[in-house]
């Protein structure tokens, strides 16, 4: 989970920030944040997934190896998660918003104590992992229909990249202050 959260923290785009605060219209921007996103997730997946021997060698624990390998897939879920999702922010739908993060929580709980019980892991935390994640990507999609097209548009990706990096900053920043 350590090794999940530092690369969140060092590999945010700010595209999301960025898109809720413009207040014309955005969708032209959806396509390159989706894009962005999903490359976004596919290299984490394999930068967690290939680097899995050295951070289990890192924290000595040889059995995470597979467990880090498995919850790699869930860099692979968010990153092809609708981006449309944050018009629950943007538009102020906090209705759909609690029903998207409810709904992935209450699975994520089911599951991972219901499997405690019976696997009496650390798998029944990975598989509530990824069952949450699994459940995010499919409401995100449900609850707001959108087919992306695979397309980044050099202009709209400076403008994202131009608030985006503020947003990355200022993530890195107090994440250091609140975990020294």
């Amino acid at each position: 989970m350590l090794t999940l959260s530092t690369l969140e923290i060092f590999s945010q785009t700010g595209f999301r920030a960025a898109l809720i605060q413009k207040k014309e219209n955005i969708e032209s921007y959806l396509d390159t944040a989706w894009t962005a996103s999903a490359i976004r997730g596919i290299i984490l997946f394999f930068v967690l997934y290939l680097s899995s021997p050295l951070i289990s060698k890192f924290f000595n624990s040889p059995q995470a190896v597979l467990v880090i390998k498995v919850t790699s897939i869930s860099m692979l879920l968010a990153g092809f998660r609708n981006v449309k999702i944050l018009f629950f922010q943007k538009e102020l739908e906090f209705k759909k918003q609690f029903i998207y993060v409810f709904t992935a929580t209450i699975v994520n709980l089911t599951i991972a104590i219901s499997l405690s019980f019976i696997l009496r892991s650390a798998w029944a935390l990975v598989w509530g992992i990824l069952a949450a994640n699994l459940v995010r990507f499919v409401m995100s999609y449900v609850l707001l229909p959108y087919c992306p097209k695979v397309r980044i548009e050099k202009e709209k990706f400076k403008d994202m990249f131009g608030f985006g990096k503020w947003v990355l900053g200022s993530g890195i920043l107090v994440s250091q202050v609140s975990h020294p």
